[in-house]
């Protein structure tokens, strides 16, 4: 019995067999046969809030901190602890969390999405307009095509490539956001 084949059992099983207790129940055999064992306490965080218990991932998640000070996954155990705060009810130590892990690893979507939500927990609605811009800008640098529906044209000049007017469910313009300075876009409404 290997405490890391424990863990990435309970993995499968919780992402992939969607069985929670089972993956629970592998995750504390992998933390009994080896209690330092980092990964192990990066699922249990996971396990932890799926199953509801938000005090027990928070512990779990700060377990896994302590046991990765450093190194070039880091940003995981700070998204994973982040997920945990928040879900826990610490929007503050949340966002503190997932900005450390988007500054290790920007190009990380899940951390991008939670820290959108933390910063709108906190009312902080310009941060979370940026984080996900910023979310939006990783992305597209992967190579993902986006439709994003917004009137706030100063955002979308942010991360848009091309810009689409619809009327009535019909595209009636359609330009290349690089194509016009800012004070060339002209906004008609008409009633």
């Amino acid at each position: 019995d290997h405490p890391l084949s424990w863990a990435a059992q309970a993995f499968v099983q919780c992402h992939l067999g969607r069985d929670l207790e089972q993956a629970h129940a592998s995750v504390m055999e992998a933390l009994r046969l080896a209690p330092s064992q980092a990964m192990a306490w990066m699922y249990r965080t996971t396990i932890e809030s799926l199953l509801g218990r938000t005090d027990q991932a928070y512990a779990a998640g700060q377990r896994a901190l302590e046991l990765t000070p450093l190194g070039p996954l880091r940003y995981y155990p700070c998204c994973l602890a982040g997920h945990a705060a928040l879900f826990d009810g610490r929007p503050q130590e949340a966002a503190d969390l997932l900005e450390e892990s988007m500054a290790l690893n920007p190009s990380h979507s899940p951390t991008a999405r939670m820290l959108v939500v933390a910063h709108h927990d906190l009312g902080q609605w310009d941060q979370a307009r940026h984080a996900l811009s910023e979310l939006f800008k990783a992305l597209r640098a992967r190579g993902m095509t986006l439709m994003v529906s917004s009137h706030i044209l100063a955002e979308l000049e942010e991360y848009c490539t091309e810009m689409l007017i619809l009327r009535d469910g019909r595209i009636v313009e359609h330009h290349a956001a690089e194509a016009a300075a800012p004070d060339a876009i002209r906004l008609r409404v008409s009633l």
